[in-house]
């Protein structure tokens, strides 16, 4: 009896983990709250995560009764549950193929499923052999014979010993559950959809507990993935992350996609799959991805990762060829839907000790001249696919028709550009009534500083002893009570609110039990200066784009005039304004984007944001007088009949002489 206690003793350590990322810790009261009879024992378990982004469903199975010593943790008298079927798992166990339970369905080799009191004993032989499962792990793996025992176990189960019901816990989601007698017991999450707003979570791992009253503290960081746009800031290489911008066609826009971390690859079988979809605008084309990088490591391509792409509604991803150049892009079919299938990842993460650390993602993409201008802005979106069920076997990298699979919230940046438009005219007709006839051939110089304005969003974590000055665009998170909520720094390098002292918390978990942070979230504005100097010339309908433009103050000026018509000197100052907040929050109808009060007169904006307009009216040139007067050419005349005169009076005296 005193080696079985000591068998017992240690299945009180083992605690499986609830779900990817998510560690499970037991604590149990000094007192059972029930009666003597340990049958009748009423237990209450409960379950609290702080970082849980859906509501969650658990039941209960007792795997074994038992005789619970509350004083020295020890499980005694050991028989099959209700919540099991005894001959079913026995069977199964003998016919297990995984090696990492050798030992039990050597334990059980012998039993014979036909003979009651056989199977009754068996559950002692059962106990003593998974009691040889530790909670660390080792040669053995023992972790994962706990995985793959539990796994047998959840397909014989039978009677239900309690539904979880949902409470608002005093840090997040807490749900709780009261079962008669002590035990063994299984809790299995049964939760439907696991998407949720601010992340997605994965379906718990099946957890096996020895239970009196007991508190299981879970932490699940979640996978949220945030996507910005990456732009350079100031002198030197400095660049900055932001999720809203304005560019030109022609700019190649870089973007990251990064702040989701590893998951716990570990309580899977063989394969992990893990996928990124990114989804462009039309008016970007996709160039190539830079690099992936996961903590200090960067990927290779093809061997680590694979990267494929399909542009235009249907049709099959294929390997992608890039454009020769940002130039090519522009004229290029835009929108393409890109994945990126991380290859034996979960293989990749184990063996270079990567779970915890931070996936970094960076891409390059063209804004091309399908780009859409104005309020609504170019658009783009990315989202993570990944294996949600550790209790289900993958088979590749990539997801089969019937594999479960979770779905990260969408992460999208927005870039807006708009344009400007000039139209040239004459009039013609009679005045009172005359038309604005297009006037081709006209010469514009279009010149000026264009701002590349983008807004910096996001959150930091920031030591508690350090000042932060708060505003309109720099918030401290705080209670309802107005007091700044700590955080806590774990190993895997995410954050908990989940204070080290909660009764039941594995301490080992968190970097430095007396170190706290609170959460910062800023909004910042970058500007970025670039010169424009173009030169534009009227088409036959008196029109000149010019589209693309980033905010910025430009100056439109003739330098030449079609034949017949007169240059005009006058220039025209346009200054287009960009608000950050009501872009990236769609507070009006434009963008974002207005017309400078600095503008010359004559300047319009469409409602939508997506042309700054200007008409220009060209005047036909006057006819001028010659050089000289019309007195001159009198004398001419006078002068030329004088002489005419003259020579007829000569020829007739002549006559008059030779006639004398």
């Amino acid at each position: 009896m005193k080696r079985m206690k000591r068998i017992v003793s240690i299945l009180l350590a083992v605690i499986m983990v609830l779900g990817m990322s998510m560690t499970v810790f037991a604590s149990e009261s000094s007192e059972p709250t029930g009666g003597s009879n340990p049958q009748t024992q009423a237990h209450v378990i409960e379950i609290t995560n702080t970082d849980q982004n859906v509501s969650h469903s658990y039941e209960a199975y007792q795997i074994f009764s038992g005789n619970l010593d509350a004083e020295e943790n020890k499980l005694s008298d050991i028989k099959w549950g209700n919540g099991v079927n005894p001959v079913e798992l026995i069977s199964a166990l003998k016919s297990t193929d995984d090696k990492l339970l050798a030992d039990v369905k050597t334990a059980v080799a012998g039993v014979n499923t036909e003979d009651t009191d056989a199977v009754a004993k068996a559950a002692e032989t059962v106990a003593k052999a998974i009691g040889k499962f530790n909670s660390t792990s080792g040669e053995n793996d023992s972790a994962g014979a706990i995985d793959a025992f539990a796994s047998v176990v959840a397909n014989h189960l039978t009677t239900k010993a309690a539904d979880f019901e949902e409470k608002n816990g005093s840090d997040g989601k807490a749900y709780t559950a009261t079962v008669q007698g002590d035990g063994y017991y299984f809790i299995k999450d049964t939760t439907k959809s696991l998407d949720g707003e601010n992340g997605s979570d994965s379906l718990s791992k099946y957890l096996l507990s020895v239970v009196k009253n007991t508190t299981i503290v879970a932490k699940d960081i979640g996978l949220v993935p945030d996507k910005s746009i990456l732009v350079a800031q100031g002198e030197g290489e400095q660049f900055i992350q932001v999720k809203a911008g304005t560019a030109a066609i022609g700019d190649e826009v870089t973007f990251v996609v990064d702040k989701i971390k590893v998951p716990n690859t570990k309580r899977y079988e063989d394969h992990f799959v893990f996928v990124m979809n990114d989804q462009l605008p039309e008016g970007m084309t996709f160039m190539e991805i830079k690099s992936i990088k996961i903590g200090d490591k960067t990927l290779a391509k093809d061997t680590n990762y694979t990267v494929t792409a399909k542009t235009g509604n249907g049709g099959a991803y294929a390997a992608y060829t890039k454009p020769e150049s940002a130039a090519a892009a522009v004229t290029a079919e835009g929108g393409q839907a890109i994945k990126v299938v991380f290859n034996n990842f979960k293989n990749y993460v184990e063996t270079n000790n990567l779970i915890g650390q931070e996936i970094v993602i960076t891409y390059t993409a063209v804004v091309n001249d399908d780009a859409v201008y104005g309020d609504t802005g170019n658009e783009n979106e990315v989202a993570f696919d990944f294996s949600n069920d550790p209790n289900h076997d993958y088979g590749g990298d990539e997801f089969g028709e019937n594999d479960p699979k979770g779905t990260t919230p969408e992460s999208k940046t927005i870039t807006f550009v708009t344009a400007l438009q000039i139209f040239k005219y004459t009039n013609t007709g009679a005045e009172g009534s005359q038309t604005k006839t297009p006037l081709a051939g006209a010469e514009f110089e279009i010149s000026g500083t264009a701002y590349n304005i983008t807004l910096v969003t996001g959150q930091r974590y920031v030591l508690s002893t350090v000042d932060v000055e708060e505003s309109d665009t720099v918030v401290v998170e705080k209670d309802s009570a107005g007091n700044v909520i700590p955080y806590w720094e774990l190993k895997d390098g995410s954050f908990t609110k989940t204070n080290p002292s909660t009764e039941g918390m594995n301490l080992t978990q968190y970097v430095d039990v007396n170190v706290t942070y609170k959460l910062v979230s800023f909004t910042e504005e970058v500007q970025e200066v670039e010169e424009l100097k173009v030169t534009v010339v009227s088409n036959k309908d008196g029109i000149i784009n010019v589209s693309g433009l980033k905010p910025g103050e430009y100056t439109v000026k003739e330098t030449k005039a079609p034949d017949g018509y007169n240059k005009i000197d006058t220039e025209f100052k346009l200054v287009i304004d960009w608000d950050r907040t009501a872009a990236l929050n769609n507070t009006n109808e434009n963008g974002g984007f207005s017309l400078g009060s600095d503008s010359t007169k004559g300047w319009s904006m469409t409602t939508d944001g997506a042309l700054f307009q200007i008409e220009i009216l060209n005047q036909s040139g006057s006819l001028l007088p010659s050089t000289g007067g019309i007195g001159t050419t009198i004398f001419y005349v006078v002068g030329g009949i004088l002489v005419i005169g003259a020579g007829i009076l000569l020829v007739a005296k002549k006559r008059m002489s030779v006639g004398k």
